[in-house]
């Protein structure tokens, strides 16, 4: 007579050996799952902002490229770096922008821009400006014309420097980026 076992199923050992690697697994999914879920919303947030300092610097570019910088506003020669902007936009109005940390809705600190004296927001609530300096070339006028020395003051086509720096906002404080853009606008109109 042969003594056979009948093996029905897995026993108490096998069975808690393959709990405890489900459950590893399972952990080491989740952890994966909650860093990129982590990490896709530090990258849209820092996008998002990305593109919102963009648009805010590519509403003073197209006013300063169609506009002139208005030197009559400025203390001969302009000072480096000055913290607000004064155009004459191309309905030759005085159009002013500056940096506020005050009277921004939706942030502590925003970029500001004035046409007939009342002060409104550009920049979005989603980014928060930190800097915001405007280098005019050249400190002169180059359009004015001296008597006394049979010259214009200034021989260059007028330009301005913007430094931009914000944070974005809104999001948990790890996951606050700050950014920085730079560039150079010329006027196009040269006039003389």
């Amino acid at each position: 007579m042969t003594n056979k076992k009948n093996n029905q199923g897995f026993s108490l050992i096998e069975l808690l050996v393959v709990i405890a690697i489900f459950i590893t697994v399972l952990l080491i999914i989740t952890d994966i799952f909650m860093s990129v879920t982590q990490s896709q919303r530090r990258v849209i947030a820092w996008q998002k902002a990305q593109s919102e300092l963009r648009y805010d610097l590519e509403i003073m570019a197209q006013e300063i490229r169609t506009g002139t910088i208005n030197y009559n506003e400025y203390s001969s020669p302009v000072n480096v770096p000055e913290d607000e902007l004064k155009l004459l936009n191309s309905e030759n109005e005085t159009v002013y922008y500056r940096y506020s940390d005050s009277g921004c809705s939706g942030a502590n600190s925003c970029l500001q821009r004035s046409q007939g004296g009342s002060w409104g927001d550009v920049s979005s609530s989603g980014i928060e400006i930190t800097r915001l300096d405007f280098y005019i070339s050249p400190g002169k006028d180059p359009f004015k014309y001296d008597e006394g020395t049979k010259e214009y003051l200034a021989s260059a086509q007028p330009r301005v420097t913007i430094i931009l720096e914000a944070k974005s906002t809104g999001v948990i404080v790890e996951d606050e980026k700050t950014m920085s853009i730079q560039t150079t606008i010329s006027t196009r109109s040269y006039e003389r």
